[in-house]
């Protein structure tokens, strides 16, 4: 099929192809195909930043389970083809259901903030003003519904002249009279005359747009705004708010002089304001999550801290400032660098992600592979999650966080095991357990030395089973506590 047969790039989905950059954001599944077609043949389209070459049909085809860059990406992905198009499409979550990757996010969010920027807390990092919570997104949309209904049905427009084809008998008005009309009118062939038109591409109208994608991207974190969110994309599919707002855009005339637009541009403001503050995690807000992977990855990292700080305390020092970092524009990003480790004051470390060397010198905390470990013979590995306990009786809790399918979890847990399972802290063999930890409800196990659990937006383990491993005779605090009450 050639681009002549269908101009305008558009992408495959379960409800058939949607033109790319009109309307509602098309929306795949994380293990769809992505298949996009109407592009400049044998030209670079670059998908989220990442160059793929158009075929001779103008397509692109490949499966995005099965493609490193994108295996698990959830959230926006950018189009991009010079001349083209750009615009963006949004990959959904398909290993668990969009109302509990909602829910994923949004407990990450707040347990990132809470942990990182909580002024209560020894953690707290003075990077930012700390603001007021954003009010429900429901409440926010209360604010303006009304308004946005009118505009919807009376949109500010302009009248603009345009041509079309016509005859010199049909002209009703001088203005309709073109030169070209009257002379093809003299030998009875149509020629152009001009119209006025009413045209709503106004600034005005793309901030009330700009206003409720921002609204729908917060309905969408919503569990309970599904309503909402879907009315949201009703009107944006209307002309008058599906055109993309210019950067730096400040109050028209038409928005002065009219009350609707005025309480518009107001929560307009107010969104811009907010986003320079509200961080969503990993990676830029358009852009969404690199990988599901990595979202699950931090999300069971900071319920480990959550869990350690509940048991033991906060770790002192302000550990935990190594999760944020600032920004350009007084803006934070919430992040977690590879070995960021947090040390609690009975000697427990949890780690994210150190690397395990065979060689104690150059491993994290001398924490090493044994050098007859068996399973893959790499020389370097790094899990997820680490709680270690060095000492004359070293021994560790490896969590290995899996966003996989149920069928693989069970030989997923056996395979960390062979890769954890055998390791050594100067000179001595550490006792070890290893678990892969994934989103599947009322699936665990518990093998010798390895298993699986579950965890999940809203639950959480109690840790008694790690904990009870790692300090067979009570944490240090807990033993204390005991022989005081002695």
């Amino acid at each position: 099929m050639t681009p002549s047969q269908h101009p305008l790039p558009s992408i495959q989905t379960k409800r058939g192809w949607k033109a790319l950059g009109e309307g509602d954001l098309p929306q795949i599944g994380e293990s769809e195909w992505l298949r996009i077609r109407g592009l400049e043949p044998r030209r670079v389209c670059y998908l989220g930043g990442r160059p793929r070459l158009v075929d001779e049909s103008g397509e692109i085809l490949f499966k995005l389970l099965h493609d490193e860059d994108f295996r698990g990406h959830i959230g926006h992905l950018r189009i991009e083809q010079e001349g083209v198009v750009d615009a963006e499409i949004e990959v959904f979550p398909e290993k668990m259901s969009e109302r509990r990757y909602r829910e994923l996010r949004r407990e990450l969010e707040a347990l990132w903030l809470g942990i990182t920027l909580d002024p209560e807390s020894a953690a707290a990092l003075a990077l930012t003003k700390i603001y007021a919570p954003l009010p429900p997104v429901r409440e926010l949309w209360e604010k303006i519904d009304s308004e946005v209904s009118s505009i919807a049905l009376r949109p500010r427009q302009i009248l603009q002249m345009n041509t079309r084809l016509g005859r010199l008998e049909q002209v009703r008005h001088s203005r309709e009279v073109t030169t070209r009309l009257i002379f093809n009118g003299q030998v009875g062939l149509p020629g152009p005359m001009n119209t006025l038109s009413p045209n709503t591409s106004l600034p005005e109208n793309a901030m009330v747009g700009e206003v409720m994608r921002k609204l729908l991207q917060l309905s969408k974190r919503d569990p309970d705004s599904d309503d909402l969110a879907h009315r949201l994309q009703s009107l944006l599919e209307l002309k008058p708010f599906s055109q993309r707002l210019s950067p730096g855009f400040q109050p028209t005339h038409g928005v002065l002089r009219d009350r609707r637009y005025l309480q518009l541009f107001s929560m307009y403001q107010y969104l811009n304001r907010r986003e320079s503050i509200i961080v969503e995690g990993p990676g830029e807000i358009r852009q969404g999550v690199r990988a599901l992977q990595d979202l699950w990855e931090y999300w069971v990292f900071l319920q480990v801290v959550k869990l350690c700080n509940a048991k033991f305390g906060e770790p002192p020092n302000h550990q935990l400032k190594s999760l944020a970092r600032p920004i350009s524009g007084g803006r934070i990003r919430l992040e977690l660098p590879p070995q960021a480790t947090v040390e609690y004051p009975n000697g427990l470390l949890v780690s994210y992600e150190p690397l395990i060397l065979k060689d104690s010198d150059q491993s994290w905390r001398h924490l090493c592979l044994a050098d007859k470990s068996y399973g893959e013979p790499h020389w370097k590995r790094t899990p997820d999650v680490v709680l270690f306990i060095p000492g004359d009786d070293p021994r560790a809790v490896v969590l290995d966080a899996k966003y996989v399918g149920m069928r693989m979890i069970d030989d997923d847990s056996i395979s960390i095991h062979k890769r954890y399972g055998r390791l050594t802290y100067r000179g001595k063999s550490v006792r070890s357990e290893v678990f892969a930890v994934h989103p599947h409800e009322h699936l665990r196990a518990h093998y010798a030395g390895h298993g699986h659990f579950a965890m999940w937006p809203g639950h959480s383990i109690n840790g008694d089973e790690i904990f009870d491993f790692l300090f067979p005779g009570g944490s240090k605090e807990e033993v204390d506590a005991s022989s005081r009450m002695n």
